[in-house]
């Protein structure tokens, strides 16, 4: 059996539009499998961060729901506004994004579209269509 690996595309696209000075302040992966979502966003945040991890925050959907709480993404966004470790850059990792309670995508809309300087987002998804349409935009 293979093992699971990022989406090397995807990594390459994240890479070489940070080169380019032209790197989104927010970026969603559709895909099937979780499990890969999971490694390639982790993947591209490693690379926004310059490999050190503890500037990023990540949430996934949790509870009988399997929702992503308004609680969970306020806890994000906080740390999203603090200065990060070292001066860097800070990234939020949304596992899930389909799966956002609508008042925790409501809440994360203002933050999407004014990121705080030195964040990103990189959200997972399944499939566009589940994904609340602000968002996905």
């Amino acid at each position: 059996m293979e093992s699971l690996k990022p989406d090397a595309r995807f990594i390459g696209r994240i890479s070489e539009a940070l080169e380019r000075g032209r790197m989104a302040r927010s970026v969603i992966l559709f895909g099937h499998s979780p499990k890969c979502l999971e490694l390639t966003i982790a993947a591209a945040a490693k690379i926004l961060v310059g490999g050190e991890l503890l500037n990023t925050f990540a949430v996934w959907p949790t509870g009988k729901s399997r929702q992503i709480s308004l609680a969970a993404i306020r806890a994000v966004l906080g740390k999203l506004h603090l200065s990060s470790l070292g001066g860097g850059r800070r990234v939020a990792l949304i596992h899930g994004a389909d799966r956002l309670h609508q008042s925790a995508a409501n809440a994360m809309l203002k933050t999407l579209e004014e990121p705080p300087d030195g964040a990103f987002f990189l959200l997972s998804a399944r499939r566009r269509c589940d994904v609340l349409g602000t968002i996905a935009s």
